[in-house]
């Protein structure tokens, strides 16, 4: 399904909006009905904690524990978080499934595949040449989604590693999420093929995949301008490509704008967004409409960011917005804000 994953915390918001339209409240749960998902989850961790790991009762306990209900999930399940010994990992009981999966193991797991994934980079020519590497590598359960990120099934010990990951190259079991980086100078469309080369169309892994193509040498330092193009695949189909266009307000200031389409975007016969700065340190960026990043240089993360913004009866009022500190460039943190906010970045410019 077109772009599926890539929005699927935001079809789930949707869904649970529409169930409150249409029901006039959010589904309550009783009393009754939490105690009895709490008996069956504590009961089913327990038996797979004994048989899987060897743990006995009062050699874990649980620090914390979260219901997952059916009514927003499609499914019954409890997140722990638990203790044992010197060692913290958390896990997650699908009640009517009756599965149990956990981090336990997660990290070794996760290096296997990681080194798997590798492996089958060796037949894309760009990696060979040294233009691609990966920036990062998550999974989960399909069966359970996201909740179960860095999990693997309780019953899967390490002598188990290999014949589980070729169940999941088969299986539709594991959800891998997969993020590379291209290097090339020159424009340059990525072959819609390039996942089918990864799986050879008959693998499941990595079943998303995303390629971010930055235009510079791999040794250059970094830049957020850098960024031109992120192609987005599911299951060996090129979904989406988003193009990235730049307004430097000043070296500590760079604005980025979003296009999204099924190619890459042309400026031809489009106007450009602009921004500028007015004497009292306020940024405006048009088209007022669109939400843009705003990387700033040097600042910490967590910094806020202060905006004007008119409410029902046309009056400004200051809101605030922390900045996130993007993995991939050094030194610069982000925030998106909407281009009708009046940004105060005075004391974050060079010249105001």
């Amino acid at each position: 399904m077109e772009r599926r994953i890539k929005y699927g915390t935001l079809l789930t918001l949707v869904t649970s909006l529409c169930l409150v339209l249409l029901t006039g409240c959010p589904a309550r749960h009783t009393k009754e009905e939490e105690d009895q998902i709490t008996y069956l989850g504590s009961e089913k961790l327990t038996e797979a904690l004994r048989g899987d790991y060897g743990l006995q009762e009062g050699e874990w306990q649980i620090n914390s524990q979260d219901i997952i209900w059916e009514s927003a999930a499609g499914y019954n399940a409890v997140k722990y978080s638990i203790e044992a010994g010197d060692r913290t990992f958390e896990a997650v009981v699908q009640i009517d499934a009756d599965e149990v999966f956990a981090d336990y193991y997660g990290k070794e797991f996760g290096e296997m595949l990681a080194a798997h994934l590798e492996e089958k980079l060796e037949r894309v020519p760009e990696y060979q040449q040294g233009k691609v590497r990966t920036l990062s590598m998550d999974f989960w359960q399909q069966s359970v989604d996201a909740v179960t990120q860095g999990m693997i099934p309780t019953s899967i010990s390490p002598e188990d590693f290999g014949t589980y990951l070729e169940r999941c190259e088969q299986e539709e079991l594991l959800y891998v999420r997969m993020m590379m980086a291209w290097y090339a100078e020159d424009a340059k469309e990525i072959p819609d093929d390039l996942q089918m080369t990864l799986t050879q169309g008959t693998d499941k892994l990595p079943n998303y995949l995303v390629v971010r193509r930055f235009a510079r040498a791999v040794e250059a330092k970094s830049n957020p301008m850098d960024l031109k193009e992120e192609y987005t695949y599911y299951n060996d189909q090129l979904q989406d490509v988003t193009t990235y266009e730049y307004f430097e307000v000043d070296e500590n200031l760079i604005i980025r704008r979003r296009h999204s389409g099924k190619t890459v975007w042309e400026p031809d016969g489009e106007s450009r967004f602009n921004a500028f700065v007015d004497k009292n340190g306020h940024l405006s960026i048009y088209p007022e409409d669109e939400f843009y990043d705003l990387y700033f240089k040097g600042v910490a993360e967590r910094t806020n960011v202060f905006f004007l913004l008119k409410d029902s009866r046309n009056i400004h009022k200051l809101y605030s917005r922390e900045l996130v500190k993007d993995p991939y460039y050094e030194n610069w943190c982000y925030a998106t804000l909407k281009g009708e906010y009046k940004i105060r970045v005075g004391s974050f410019i060079q010249n105001e």
